[in-house]
This record gives structure tokens, C-alpha cells and sequence, in this order.
């Protein structure tokens, strides 16, 4: 006797792939919620067509289109600085495990019964900035010349300019505040700090530094 399929909910699909404790909280439009009621960020599927984007382009891809569309919502931490989401994202995707076979025939069957592996169209925040790149491209031929004069314009102001914005490392890239009231120095050894973590750089590894500024990362993780 053959019984009745009941799909799974978006949080019951989100768990069986993110093991508790999740760390975000996750709220979808179908009701249904998961993760730490006091987690720091909060994830909203506003929508059907937010799911489809991640159902059907598993990964940053899906989430990134999600976003940008208002597909899903984040809150807990200001746009304009994400890095604990960022973090956070890490923290959950270490943490991803495939189901079984048997869960994972439901979960699709779930996605397919709410309709969730619609193709959902690029975004226009896309496309646009694909248009402008080709439309550059073919308007701005390269040449030895062009490109020498470029990257003169560039780099032969001197290292006095760089030094007010990057500080005594002159690392050249977004430093990682720790603290609001850290110095940009302490902010640039914090990034450093956060790179190394995540590389999970030991002694004996071979560190390739390809055109990041002064070599800034290469002496940090030199002297550990």
C-alpha cells in the first residue's frame, strides 16, 4: 500500500544539509524557520523564485543571485560590512554534509513539488555590468603602449600616496578592522591574521604571493 508523499519544508531541507547548531537563522516564506533563535544573522527566503535561484545554482552563485534579486534578505550586520556573514558563510559551509540517498531523493522531490527548479533569468545587475565590460573591451583595444601608460598612471605616484591609505604594511587590499576603534596597522596585521586562519598555513607549505602589493602576507606568514 503505497503512502502519501508530504514534501519537506525549506528549514527540514536546510537541516538535512547543515547539521545543527547552524550558524545562521534561517526563515522561509513557506513558515517554516531553523537555526539558533539568537544566532548573529538572520537569512529570510522571501520567495519561491529566491529558493529556485539557490536550488538550482547550488553555492555562492545561487545565493549572490538570490541576494541581488531580494530573493533572500540578511540581517544582523550592516551591507556595507559583511565580513561576519562572510565569516559565518565558512563556519556553515565546513559544516555541509550530503545526505543519504533516501533523504536526498525526498529533498528533490520536495524542490520539484514546490517548483523550485524553475531557471530563473540572470539578474539585470548581471547582465548590465556583462554589456559594460564587452562594450569596454571592444572600445578599448590592448597595446603595449596603452597598457604601459596605464599602469604608469597607476603605480609611479610614489610610495608616500600609497603609505595614507595602507598604512606602514602596504598591503594592498581591504584591511579587517577588528575593533571600531583599531588603528588602520592593527586592522591591516588582523587581515593578515584571517588570511593565514583560513589558508591553515603550517610549517612546511609553500606560499605563492602573485602581484598582492609589498609582499606584506609572504613576511607574515614567513615569521610563523
Amino acid at each position: 500500500m503505497s503512502t502519501r508523499f508530504t514534501p519537506m519544508s525549506v528549514a527540514e531541507i536546510i537541516d538535512a544539509f547543515v547539521p545543527q547548531p547552524n550558524p545562521f537563522r534561517w526563515e522561509a516564506f513557506d513558515g517554516s524557520v531553523t537555526g539558533p533563535a539568537d544566532a548573529p544573522f538572520t537569512v529570510t527566503i522571501n520567495s519561491l523564485q529566491g529558493l529556485a535561484y539557490i536550488a538550482t545554482r547550488p553555492g555562492d552563485v545561487g545565493f549572490a543571485r538570490a541576494y541581488v534579486t531580494d530573493g533572500i534578505t540578511v540581517e544582523g550586520e550592516h551591507p556595507a560590512h559583511p565580513y561576519g556573514i562572510f565569516d559565518a558563510l565558512h563556519v556553515m559551509y565546513d559544516k555541509f554534509t550530503k545526505p543519504d540517498a533516501k533523504t536526498l531523493a525526498r529533498v528533490v522531490r520536495s524542490l520539484a513539488s514546490m517548483g523550485a527548479f524553475q531557471i530563473q533569468p540572470v539578474p539585470e545587475v548581471e547582465r548590465a555590468s556583462w554589456l559594460r565590460r564587452k562594450v569596454h573591451e571592444g572600445l578599448s583595444k590592448h597595446s603595449k603602449e596603452r597598457d604601459a601608460e596605464v599602469i604608469s598612471d597607476h603605480y609611479d605616484v610614489g610610495n608616500d600616496f600609497y603609505e595614507l591609505f595602507l598604512g606602514d604594511s602596504m598591503t594592498y587590499t581591504c584591511a579587517y578592522y577588528p575593533s571600531p576603534d583599531a588603528t588602520l596597522d592593527e586592522a591591516q596585521e588582523n587581515k593578515y591574521r584571517l588570511i593565514f586562519d583560513k589558508l591553515r598555513l603550517k610549517e612546511g607549505d609553500h606560499h605563492l604571493d602573485v602581484g598582492c602589493g609589498w609582499g606584506g602576507m609572504v613576511r607574515y606568514a614567513a615569521k610563523r
